[in-house]
């Protein structure tokens, strides 16, 4: 807080300005940074210099500020979104703000990326995909870690009566880092048997989405596989917001929805004092992330869905490789991510490539129609993610069972060297999800002098709740060995995302070790 009251600005001065301030041609790090300023001096004014005023004022001020903040901006995608994620720290919807430029924008990279871009549309301008047929192929567990597959596939698909057959029309990501690009082939039958196993082609369903349409989830998975077995779509709002998607549950009646596991636990915390509520799911399908078990039997028992499933997949595999079968019971989908998705080969490897046993953990990789052409203008990434007989790496840590269903162990960025022990957090986080007060976790490994790095976890714990590092160790207890139990506990109320709700943990990190959370 400033020592003195900034002389001949009053508070409605300020706020006048605060509310007519707009982005134009500022960066955003500029615009930012003279919101942040009117912010601070607003709240200084209003409290006339008394700290205690000022501790009450400041995020009610900082709420308002946010809005403005998001109000203002010159991309009015980056602002609805801002607002939609209801942040409470005016510098990390600013961060976030950031965090939407994409790291290459002129005209001629933005043409270059649309040129290679095409979508399928009928004569009436809507995507309208029929059945796909698949024959002479049927994946099958061998010997090691893998399944294989039989006799060389013969693709026929058809579009409004004209018949096609799988070529390398591009589908485009375009996220950040890089845009990968999926074949037409991948796309229109992997949202056929994607939509199979989620049933849409069964009656008449009625599916709310709550990822946004530029990730997979959205687009492919739910979107794209709705719209070829003829689903109803539900978009609830512009853009994320789980008041909306609860309200669309009940007034549209809907049979289905899909999220991740991050907008699952935000539904869960407001539908907590609501009552009972006119919900009739059939289906309810968490992907995007690692789901924890405990999330999985919550999303079943308060959403009332008759199947909760699970689907594991990446944008450079046209979207799904695991994913629930109809008659999985809920302890198998809270076990595992599904089942391998049809006519797919995968094989789970150690560090020298070599396929590891039913059972064992390593790398997974993926082999067959679904895997992407290429990452955009990016060979060098391209090889360092494909092998040249076709073998994808997907960067996950995973088992595979003889039965065909995978477990996620974790991300191999994310694995924990603690002492020269390997953990993974995810079995840690579903172990923490358990306890009562928390409502959601993430473990990571901050900087340590001896050790290299040291388990932190930060957790988001119920209204009104204590969490201590006591609680802590007590709920471990018995329950993981004494190595894999955090030594440092930090409570936060929410976690920096990414706009389609995946929790960023290279940012949580940074915040821990600088001292902001």
């Amino acid at each position: 807080m400033k020592k003195e009251l900034l002389p001949k600005k009053s508070a409605t001065t300020i706020q006048t300005r605060l509310l007519n301030f707009k982005q134009n041609e500022l960066t955003i790090k500029e615009y930012g940074k003279q919101i942040t300023e009117m912010f601070v001096d607003l709240t200084i004014s209003q409290a006339d210099n008394d700290p205690e005023t000022y501790k009450v004022l400041k995020p009610l001020n900082e709420k308002q500020a946010i809005k403005r903040f998001a109000d203002g901006l010159r991309n009015r995608r980056t602002g609805t979104i801002i607002t939609a994620r209801n942040f409470t720290s005016l510098k990390d919807a600013i961060q976030s703000a950031l965090d939407e430029e994409l790291p290459s924008t002129s005209n001629s990279n933005l043409m270059s990326i649309n040129k290679k871009v095409s979508c399928f549309r009928n004569s009436r301008g809507r995507y309208n995909y029929r059945g796909n047929q698949y024959r002479g192929y049927r994946a099958h567990p061998q010997h090691g870690g893998g399944m294989s597959r039989g006799q060389q596939p013969t693709w026929r698909g058809t579009q409004r009566g004209r018949s096609w057959r799988g070529n390398s029309r591009p589908y485009q990501n375009r996220g950040k880092p890089k845009a990968a690009l999926d074949s037409e082939l991948a796309i229109v039958n992997n949202t056929y048997f994607s939509g199979i196993r989620n049933e849409f082609n069964l009656g008449h369903q009625i599916v709310c989405i709550q990822a946004p349409l530029f990730h997979a989830l959205g687009s492919i998975v739910t979107l794209l596989s709705c719209l070829q077995h003829g689903a109803t779509v539900i978009l609830a709002s512009p853009a994320y917001s789980p008041s909306a998607s609860l309200r669309a549950i009940c007034a549209e009646k809907c049979t289905a929805i899909t999220g991740t596991p991050t907008m699952y636990v935000d539904i869960l915390s407001i539908m907590k004092g609501k009552g009972d509520l006119p919900i009739n799911l059939n289906m309810a399908l968490a992907a995007g992330a690692p789901c924890s078990p405990e999330l999985i039997h919550r999303i079943k028992a308060q959403l009332k869905c008759k199947s909760v499933r699970a689907l594991y997949g990446l944008t450079e595999t046209a979207a799904c490789v695991f994913q629930s079968l109809a008659t999985d019971d809920v302890n198998t989908v809270s076990q595992t991510v599904g089942y391998i998705t049809d006519h797919v080969e995968l094989k789970v490897v150690d560090s020298n490539s070599n396929i590891v046993p039913f059972g064992c953990s390593g790398e997974l990789m993926v082999k067959g129609y679904n895997n992407m052409i290429c990452y955009l203008d990016d060979p060098e990434k391209t090889k360092e993610i494909m092998t040249e007989d076709g073998w994808l790496h997907t960067g996950d840590i995973f088992i595979i069972n003889p039965d065909g269903y995978g477990k996620i162990i974790g991300r191999a960025k994310d694995i924990i060297v603690r002492g020269g022990e390997n953990i993974a957090p995810k079995e840690i986080e579903d172990c923490l999800n358990t306890h009562p007060d928390v409502i959601e976790s993430q473990v990571i490994g901050v900087s340590d002098e001896r050790l290299g790095e040291e388990l932190c976890a930060v957790v988001r714990i119920r209204e009104n709740a204590t969490f201590t590092s006591n609680d802590l160790k007590k709920h471990f207890m018995g329950k993981l060995a004494t190595f894999k139990i955090p030594k440092i506990l930090k409570i936060t109320q929410e976690f920096p995302k990414t706009t389609s709700g995946k929790i960023q943990k290279y940012r949580l990190k940074e915040l821990v070790e600088s001292g902001k959370i």
